[in-house]
């Protein structure tokens, strides 16, 4: 999760925070994410108070390469760098199920359980279940 307030004001845009997807995320993961906004909460260790701020999640369905989590690292340290933040969130879930779902499937089998076809998707993945209620997506 990535705050979006430097000191008490909104710092980071939408348009620095679209900027930072397209040059940090997308050179390291470029088959894509989904980014979604979040009111994060934390307690500032100094006045010991709960602070809140508007924030962005990113998910990335991981390509399992070895390399992934030093790629997520130094997206953190870049964003850290970058908007002067002092912590990044980063959550790693293993066994995710993904499933690919062509827009329309074939009569015969429309009624395999888990799959939705929605009329409004393109030809390629677009809807992703999971095995213990997590969910991802990704675009071409």
């Amino acid at each position: 999760m990535f705050g979006r307030n430097i000191g008490s004001r909104i710092g980071v845009s939408e348009g620095d925070f679209g900027r930072f997807v397209d040059r940090e995320i997308m050179s390291r993961f470029p088959n894509g994410l989904t980014v979604f906004n979040a009111a994060g909460q934390w307690r500032d260790e100094a006045s010991n108070k709960i602070a809140r701020e508007p924030s962005k999640v990113v998910q990335i369905v991981l390509p399992g390469q070895v390399d992934d989590i030093a790629r997520l690292n130094e997206i953190v340290e870049a964003y850290k760098r970058r908007f002067k933040q002092h912590s990044v969130v980063m959550i790693v879930r293993p066994a995710l199920r993904v499933v690919l779902v062509p827009a329309r499937l074939p009569r015969r089998n429309r009624s395999l359980p888990g799959l939705r076809c929605r009329r409004t998707l393109p030809n390629y993945l677009h809807n992703v279940g999971s095995i213990d209620g997590g969910s991802a997506s990704w675009s071409r």
